[in-house]
């Protein structure tokens, strides 16, 4: 048994033989063919006799794992297209989620959110109700899975799925089986194993403690005990002489208390201007400042004064500086204000850069700049830019 990713994994079932088959749909309207075997459990018992099967949508390349949800809508892959779509009934299907990480199989869980087996990025994963996708299950014994597959949620919240080989090589195979598997909510003997390790005085027990609790649905957690696991991540975090590593930790399990560590958020975003911290760990503190709240413009100028940072350019090619720019759009929650910051700063495209304003546009503008002035003192970099930009601003054509 493994503990992964907020639920337990353990392989229910182990075969070598698994068999793929893949079937036609040839006409608009088939008719059912049932068997009359009086089965109460059978599909007899569900469907009528006289049911026809209606084609819906067409012009997909492979689809798979139709879900229906309860509001009114079908979710459904078409795996080589690396696309979800969404149908609506008497609508065209429109693309749900893209790309899609070649998701085969689909389906809900107990509160309606949707649960899907990604092949090509080997995990199983949860799209929550704000759109943000959660990786459940990507590992067994250490070992990354095969390309999990078909799915299915059981009365008590329990995730059956399998693991065939379909979406990978032969030579990326690390586990050496197929299995099924089956993924269950953690014990609460399991989080208090994981609190306890946050008083242990080693610092890498720390951090494992703090990887692993963030990787846990928490909300369930009494106020108390919430409130304690807060003000120790907290407190390490802010503790300069604690390996960056750790404090990095600390500040991703903040994010997953949400709204509840708001009030740590000045903490965090303090860590992100420490330039002695790997930008890969701050990298994570930032995006779990996603789970807490959306940011002001004065915090937004911290994630985008990233950009400016030496040798983020020379990148560009694995998407650094642009990684920032979109944590700038993603956690200043894509107002007007923050399109406009990114209109001018942070290495705008050359096309967007406007070469004329409206007297009130420029107004606007301008107002805007001097305000994040004022709040990026402390960002040498940023600045220089923005004094630029602002002069700039100054002297464009009505």
């Amino acid at each position: 048994m493994s503990a992964i990713f907020g639920y337990s994994l353990t392989k229910a079932k182990n075969s070598s033989k698994l068999k793929f088959s893949k079937s036609s749909f040839q006409s608009n309207e088939t008719s059912v063919k049932l068997s009359k075997t009086g089965d109460t459990k059978s599909l007899q018992a569900i469907v009528a006799p006289d049911t026809k099967l209606e084609k819906v949508a067409g012009g997909f390349q492979f689809t798979e794992g139709p879900v229906w949800h309860p509001q009114g809508f079908l979710l459904f892959s078409d795996i080589p297209a690396n696309s979800i779509y969404k149908w609506v009934p008497n609508k065209k299907p429109e693309i749900f989620r893209r790309p899609s990480g070649n998701t085969n199989g689909n389906t809900l869980d107990r509160q309606g959110r949707l649960i899907s087996g990604e092949h090509s990025n080997r995990r199983v994963s949860r799209t929550e109700k704000n759109g943000r996708i959660v990786t459940l299950a990507s590992q067994y014994g250490r070992k990354r899975l095969n390309s999990p597959n078909d799915l299915v949620v059981k009365s008590d919240g329990s995730i059956y799925f399998t693991d065939p080989p379909y979406g990978i090589k032969k030579e990326q195979e690390e586990l050496g089986f197929y299995g099924v598997y089956r993924l269950t909510k953690p014990e609460p003997w399991q989080i208090e194993g994981i609190i306890a390790a946050l008083d242990d005085n080693h610092l890498k027990v720390k951090e494992y403690a703090f990887n692993k609790l963030g990787e846990y649905e928490i909300k369930d957690l009494q106020s108390k005990k919430r409130q304690e696991i807060i003000q120790k991540a907290a407190d390490i975090l802010k503790d300069e002489k604690v390996d960056a590593y750790v404090r990095g930790s600390a500040a991703s399990a903040l994010g997953n208390f949400r709204a509840s560590a708001a009030k740590y958020l000045p903490d965090i975003l303090n860590f992100l201007k420490d330039e002695k911290v790997p930008a890969n760990v701050r990298g994570s503190a930032a995006s779990a400042l996603g789970n807490i709240k959306q940011l002001k413009m004065q915090e937004v100028v911290v994630i985008l004064n990233y950009v400016y940072e030496p040798y983020q350019r020379n990148f560009s090619s694995d998407g650094i500086f642009e990684y920032w720019r979109f944590l700038t759009y993603f956690l200043g929650g894509g107002t007007d204000e923050v399109k406009t910051l990114l209109t001018w700063l942070g290495y705008p495209h050359l096309q967007t850069l406007p070469t004329q304003l409206k007297y009130e546009d420029g107004k606007k503008t301008l107002n805007l700049l001097l305000n994040v002035w004022d709040s990026s003192q402390d960002l040498k970099r940023l600045q220089d830019d923005l004094a630029q930009k602002i002069s700039e601003t100054m002297v464009l054509p009505p």
